[in-house]
């Protein structure tokens, strides 16, 4: 069975953490996703009003579904 290709294993192999990558891509995803979230966390922050926007409308949908993910 072919295993798949990670565009974050690809990135980490052209800075020389080839290894770690191949081993741990869990990990990497992890952080990307995190990563993700903190960026749009600071979109959707950055001009906070009683009604919201776009952005802060996904994010506030977001929060919900991880706050009710049982």
């Amino acid at each position: 069975m072919e295993h798949p290709i990670f565009f974050l294993t690809l990135i980490f192999e052209a800075i020389g953490l080839g290894d770690f990558a191949h081993h741990n891509p869990h990990v990497l995803y992890s952080w990307f996703t995190i990563i993700l979230l903190i960026i749009v966390a600071r979109l959707a922050t950055r001009s906070i009003q009683l009604v919201p926007g776009r952005i802060q409308n996904v994010l506030e949908v977001v929060i919900e579904n991880i706050e009710n993910f049982q």
